[in-house]
Parts: structure tokens; sequence; C-alpha cells
């Protein structure tokens, strides 16, 4: 899975954030929900 992700950085350059769509976000978070069903 390729996703398209935006950086933000303070003055610095330092990173402090990290952007992605919303529907790559929930496919994320779908996966790591099924991930936790099978640990539990």
């Amino acid at each position: 899975m390729k996703i398209a992700l935006q950086y933000l950085n303070d003055i610095d350059g330092n990173t402090k954030a990290v952007q992605l769509p919303l529907t790559e976000w929930e496919m994320v978070l779908n996966k790591l929900k099924k991930y936790d069903r099978l640990l539990n």
C-alpha cells in the first residue's frame, strides 16, 4: 500500500506531524483493528 504523506515541519525544519488523506487513514485504522483482534 502506497500512502501519500505530507510532513509538517517547524521553523527549524524538524518534522512535527505527518498528514495523510482520511480514506487512507481509515484503511490503516481498519488494518490495525484487525491485527488487534487477532492478537487478543
